[in-house]
């Protein structure tokens, strides 16, 4: 990630001469070409710019946008100036790529494939194979993750902070939900459950905002970027036993069986 600034050119107008070959905008792919910082600047000057993709289906679709714009939120967080990460660079542009078909299933499966593979990449994937604290195994149909601990907990264990309440399905979905470059390359056989997405993807940033110890300003999109609009509906509360909000918890919750299948 670097930070430029564009001295001399004019947002909004381009001529023969100049140095902008394209829009300069947010989720647009592209070369650059900069003269660094000196002395510890944190800006370097930008000098040229090629646009290789603008990707407009997606910037037409409004979901598909709110999709990009969480994902670019999450790589600004997670990345420090200067500190290449090739790996999630090529999951970006492929999960934009995959924004920008207009054969897409599901937004909210790139997203959630996208941050699940960025957090692994920068060291931040939470504990979700066992209890963070004492190292068992949960076999539960419901399990806690506590965003403070970095994982989920057992029965017996009882951290500070507050713990959400999940499906354990969903848990196990998202562990083989593959990252972006994989899922591109086939097509899911089974459609994507949405509120399985919108729980999975609240997990994930919930440990994000406690690693960052801030919030995310994306994370209210979920609704629409999962397609359970602007919040979980009530219908959707009712199906999953629990919703987000009565999932929030300081002991386990019940879920009924079989509610949700599949992210992948």
């Amino acid at each position: 990630m670097l930070g430029v600034i564009a001295k001399g050119i004019k947002r909004g107008r381009q001529t023969s001469a100049s140095p902008l070959g394209g829009p300069l905008d947010m989720l647009a792919h592209g070369q650059a070409v900069f003269v660094a910082g000196r002395g510890g600047a944190e800006l370097s000057t930008l000098s040229g710019w090629q646009v290789l993709d603008h990707w407009p289906l997606m910037r037409n679709n409004l979901c598909r946008y709110y999709a990009g714009t969480l994902m670019a939120e999450v790589t600004m967080e997670l990345l420090a100036p200067l500190d290449p990460h090739p790996h999630i660079f090529e999951d970006l542009v492929v999960s934009l790529q995959m924004l920008g078909n207009s054969d897409l299933p599901s937004s909210a499966r790139v997203v959630a494939a996208y941050v699940k593979a960025a957090l692994q990449e920068t060291g931040y994937w939470p504990i979700l194979e066992h209890c963070v604290l004492c190292g068992t195994e949960i076999t539960t149909d419901v399990v806690r993750f506590v965003p403070r601990v970095g994982g989920i907990i057992c029965s017996n264990c009882r951290p500070a902070g507050t713990a959400m309440a999940l499906p354990s399905l969903v848990v196990l979905a998202l562990a083989r939900l593959p990252r972006p470059q994989v899922m591109k390359e086939y097509v899911s056989q089974r459609p994507a459950d949405p509120q399985a997405l919108f729980l999975a993807l609240q997990l994930m940033l919930s440990h994000l905002e406690c690693t960052l110890d801030r919030a995310m300003k994306t994370r209210t999109l979920l609704g629409m970027i999962c397609g359970c609009g602007p919040t979980m509906p009530e219908t959707a509360v009712a199906n999953l036993g629990v919703g987000l909000e009565k999932s929030v918890v300081h002991g386990a919750g019940m879920l009924p069986d079989g509610q949700i299948e599949s992210l992948a």
